[in-house]
């Protein structure tokens, strides 16, 4: 089994926000942490389904993909019960689908695929990301929490002038506290993150149409926004305790729902993850 899942629940960090405790061979329990509005994060619930599936998957075996839908909105004051399919186990591949159910009813449901590692050569589409930049804030006193998700993370979300291409939503982001070396924990961390920009970058392109956000940060006022689907391909191994560039594009708006592609990058510009996104956009 691997490390990180039967963590001790209640203390605030992020270790802890994403773990899930095993209740049987199958099944697991998240608790659930208070943002805004009653609602779950998203990012919370996928990291945790996660976590509740690296625990059924042999330790040699590396999560490769994700996909997950959105079914309804989560209850914030209540744990989740996460349900773990054992799909298949095949010589190369392992797959897992996972339920999240609230009050008997399902809130979200996610397909996982493991690895086993194989040798290949190894390719990586060149980026600049701003690193520059990113030495410049961190220099500069106080770091100014910038997003919702303070308590867990240190981000930099950048203006529209520093941003290295128009249109784009970026972020420097890294863990507060320092995880554990296990791998599993910094690609469900990942996924938590990756929640993080995508529906911000559905916004951007109707600025300065949407720009008044209401106190929940990710709701531009009169509008309701919500995760409908999330899809993430991990490439290689990561570290969420360095700081990682996320780089989000809307690619349509439209009909109330939302596209939007995410790149995300190491320091020195190799391509980590991408994901994929479709939320939804709806007036009040």
């Amino acid at each position: 089994m691997k490390t990180g899942v039967n963590q001790v629940l209640g203390h605030q960090d992020l270790l802890n926000f994403i773990s899930c405790e095993k209740r049987d061979e199958n099944c697991y329990l998240g608790q659930s942490q208070e943002f805004g509005g009653g609602r779950i994060y998203g990012g919370q619930v996928m990291a945790q389904a996660l976590e509740a599936a690296n625990d059924t998957v042999d330790d040699v075996r590396v999560l490769h993909s994700a996909h997950a839908y959105f079914l309804r909105m989560g209850d914030s004051s209540q744990p989740v019960e996460y349900q773990v399919e054992r799909c298949r186990d095949g010589r190369n591949f392992s797959s897992r689908r996972v339920v999240a159910v609230q009050n008997g009813k399902q809130i979200f449901h996610l397909s996982a695929s493991f690895q086993l590692p194989n040798a290949c050569p190894e390719y990586s589409r060149e980026s600049s990301v701003p690193v520059d930049l990113l030495a410049k804030k961190v220099a500069a006193t106080p770091l100014v929490p910038s997003q919702f998700q303070a308590e867990y993370f240190d981000a930099y979300i950048l203006d529209p002038d520093e941003r290295t291409s128009p249109g784009s939503f970026q972020m420097w982001v890294k863990a507060k506290s320092p995880l554990p070396k296990a791998q599993h924990i910094h690609l469900s961390a990942l996924a938590y993150i990756s929640d993080m920009g995508v529906i911000m970058s559905m916004i951007h392109p109707h600025e300065p149409e949407l720009s008044g956000m209401s106190g929940d940060v990710l709701t531009p006022l009169g509008y309701s926004v919500a995760s409908l689907d999330h899809a993430i391909w991990f490439h290689r191994p990561l570290n969420v305790n360095d700081w990682i560039f996320y780089d989000c594009r809307a690619e349509s708006t439209g009909g109330g729902r939302g596209f939007s592609v995410g790149r995300i990058y190491s320091q020195d510009g190799v391509l980590l993850a991408n994901t994929t996104q479709e939320g939804l956009i709806n007036k009040s």
